[in-house]
């Protein structure tokens, strides 16, 4: 890379924004035409699953339709995704795009575009737009004249086209390993679902009883947070439904004060108490945890104290097993925030079966589950290194100090 000339963008292409949506165009000749929004340019790629149309006249297609070669870059958008963009390769036989995309020409007797795509993708280019980007509350931008000053490095023509053949063989491969991490992922959830179906094969065809007939169940609260004497070095767990994740309950993040359980009536649950989050955010709604610590919770937890002749585990994985229908339960419920409740949980039903089987279902469980955990592990750790490799070739390929 030392003795590669170095020029700005703008010496080597024409760049331009595209067609303004909302504007009025004069003329009765216009033709609707497809073009390409921000959401159809992703990082080393497009999608175009849906391409949506404009009007526009015959001017204005021959000013912006696309042509093979030309980059596409986005002009702004999270920190992380400053400097993304692809080549246009003729996709679709007419497109133009809109002006929230610049749309780089580049000189066919100077630069090969994978290889100039390539090298904006890079640590080397995402850096140049991080140090040069107008940022605001999370969101960066840059403007043409950002672009057109970029610092693009320069070997002979033949040797882009080698450097750009490599690169794209080397990622094509890694998409293709991520494909596969991905698929071995999806595998290790499969596992998870068939455990399930496995171990509970031999209860769902037995007599059903209602939760609330044979456990004596809970709720807790939020004590004020504007009274210090409720959480200051308190020492009493407090469980929020965050917390509750389908796995035991060791320790929580926050604690309240006896004096808060007293007064506030908190219910102070034992070990062994299976605790289901009754509405939260995202998958929260619906999952259940065991507690192995004493501990209280908020309003959004249902707590089944322990009961005689009933394993907490057995509980729990039943509860995980039918955690679909305990959403869809919930759906239509809390206005615009979906939400279980007490009379709902206390009608489910679980199979009455002998402390025995429940014994076998929690072994059988505990030992697929390992299974399954130890393949989800093993694939999220090569899926980790597959996803880092593209921005470590195209360091290796361009550097990636910031150009000044």
């Amino acid at each position: 890379m030392k003795d590669w000339d170095v020029v700005t963008l703008r010496d080597v292409a024409e760049i331009a924004s595209g067609i303004t949506l909302g504007r009025k165009p004069k003329g009765d000749q216009l033709v609707k035409v497809p073009y390409l929004r921000v959401a159809n340019v992703q990082d080393g790629r497009l999608d175009l699953r849906e391409v949506k149309t404009i009007d526009a006249t015959p001017a204005e297609i021959a000013k912006w339709q696309l042509r093979d070669g030309d980059l596409l870059l986005t002009e702004g958008g999270d920190l992380d995704k400053l400097g993304r963009g692809t080549c246009w390769r003729n996709e679709l036989p007419l497109c133009i795009h809109q002006n929230h995309l610049f749309r780089v020409r580049l000189s066919a007797e100077h630069c090969d575009p994978d290889f100039v795509a390539l090298q904006i993708a890079s640590p080397y280019g995402k850096a140049y737009f991080l140090a040069h980007a107008k940022k605001t509350t999370g969101i960066a931008s840059i403007n043409q004249s950002v672009l057109g000053n970029f610092p693009l490095m320069l070997p002979a023509l033949d040797e882009q086209r080698v450097m750009a053949q490599r690169l794209v063989t080397q990622l094509r491969q890694a998409r293709v390993a991520s494909g596969a991490a991905h698929a071995q992922h999806s595998e290790a959830q499969n596992l998870v679902s068939a455990a399930y179906r496995d171990a509970f094969s031999g209860c769902t065809s037995a007599e059903q009883v209602r939760i609330g007939d044979v456990f004596e169940t809970a709720s807790g609260t939020t004590p004020s947070r504007d009274q210090a004497a409720y959480w200051q070095d308190g020492d009493v767990p407090w469980v929020k439904t965050g917390e509750v994740a389908f796995t035991d309950i060791l320790a929580t993040t926050e604690a309240v004060t006896r004096r808060a359980l007293t007064e506030c009536r908190l219910p102070l649950l034992p070990p062994g108490t299976v605790l289901i989050a009754m509405y939260g955010q995202g998958k929260t709604r619906g999952q259940s945890a065991v507690l192995r610590i004493a501990a209280t919770t908020n309003q959004a937890c249902l707590a089944l104290l322990p009961a005689k002749g009933w394993l907490p585990e057995f509980v729990q994985h039943w509860l995980r097993y039918r955690y679909e229908e305990l959403r869809r339960l919930s759906e239509g419920r809390g206005g615009n925030q979906a939400n279980l409740n007490g009379a709902v949980l206390k009608a489910f039903g679980i199979p009455a079966v002998d402390i025995r089987t429940q014994q076998a279902v929690a072994r059988r469980l505990s030992a697929l589950l390992a299974q399954a955990q130890a393949l989800r592990i093993a694939a999220d750790a090569q899926l980790r290194e597959i996803e880092a490799l593209p921005a470590r070739l195209l360091a290796q390929a361009f550097g990636q100090s910031v150009p000044a």
